[in-house]
């Protein structure tokens, strides 16, 4: 199976496969990796193109795309953010070995097959990342933040609101956020008392006793109340004995 033929398109009930656009919408260009470094050039699929398809086929006047990667990762990017730095779903990539894009700072192989996305423009597409082999492109009727917002219950959601402002550039959850910073439901179990916590949020360098890229919160005690009754509900639980 070809790596377009692998990637399925979907929008509610109804998908294709990607395999029978690439007569009419594949397109291909050369570009310098932000990360590696190295020419490349790639082969699929630009995301205004895919969009275009949808509008025409399926009538989708949605908000945003959810991609999900082979391994079960999830990344949700809202339409405009990705037509702003006018993304491509990269399926075939020439210039990088069999094992893949090298990444120097990881000083790991990542296989790219079948997709991943490229950002052609350089300045919107500053913090943004791609999940590696991309296997479903699903699009939604509403922005990520609007989906993660309704899912949440009415007596979190204030605190929804400040993690979304104050946390979400760098932490993500359940698809949502950004990848400089570890996953946020993992972040406060490692201080159980609330006190210590908020002690830590306000100050991390200072109480870590360490240098390392973290904003403190510098919002209202109310508001750091607010997130942290969010925080807590996210921690994982534990097993059932």
């Amino acid at each position: 199976m070809t790596p377009e033929a692998s990637v399925q398109f979907l929008y509610q009930t109804q998908s294709i496969s990607l395999g029978p656009l690439k007569n009419k919408t594949w397109q291909s260009f050369t570009q310098v990796d932000g990360i590696s470094g190295a020419q490349l050039s790639y082969g699929g699929y630009s995301i205004e193109a895919l969009i275009q398809l949808a509008r025409s086929q399926w009538n989708f006047r949605g908000k945003a795309i959810r991609f999900t990667a082979r391994d079960g990762y999830v990344v949700n990017y809202s339409l405009d953010d990705l037509l702003k730095a006018r993304a491509f779903l990269a399926l075939e990539v020439a210039g990088t070995s069999t094992k893949g894009i090298y990444n120097p700072e990881l000083k790991t192989h990542f296989d790219w097959r079948p997709g991943y996305l490229v950002f052609r423009d350089s300045k919107m597409s500053a913090g943004k990342s791609s999940p590696y082999q991309i296997i479903s492109l699903e699009l939604l009727d509403q922005t990520p933040t609007q989906e993660f917002l309704a899912k949440v219950p009415d007596h979190l959601k204030n605190g929804a609101k400040v993690y979304l402002k104050t946390c979400n550039k760098c932490h993500s959850y359940q698809g949502l956020g950004g990848s400089k910073a570890p996953p946020i439901n993992f972040m406060t179990i490692k201080r159980k008392n609330n006190s210590d916590l908020k002690r830590f949020l306000r100050a991390p360098q200072d109480v870590a006793k360490r240098r390392f890229e973290m904003s403190p919160f510098t919002g209202s005690d109310q508001d750091l109340d607010k997130l942290l009754k969010f925080l807590r509900s996210l921690e994982p639980k534990p097993a059932n004995p």
